[in-house]
């Protein structure tokens, strides 16, 4: 379910999905439970996220530079195209 909320950008959600999966974790260690699989499934997840995020952010850097350098060649006097979007 984390998986699919950080692939669907919806990361307030994700979040609070990891906040319950670590404190099942949490749990788990201290009553003793927690096996090397469970810490190591745990640690995937997070490596797999780390890499994702860190891919939306530099495309959204990318964009972010892209629309600052077009708005210096951006003149007034010249009629702009619709820009709205239909779909993603």
């Amino acid at each position: 379910m984390i998986r699919e909320e950080i692939g669907a950008g919806e990361f307030d959600r994700a979040a609070l999905l990891w906040n319950d999966y670590a404190a099942a974790i949490r749990q788990e260690i201290d009553r003793g439970t927690c096996t090397r699989d469970r810490v190591a499934e745990a640690g995937e997840l997070l490596d797999w996220a780390r890499r994702v995020v860190y891919c939306v952010r530099m495309r959204t850097q990318a964009r972010v530079h892209s629309m600052q350098v077009a708005s210096r060649y951006d003149t007034a006097d010249v009629p702009r195209p619709s820009t709205l979007r239909a779909s993603l």
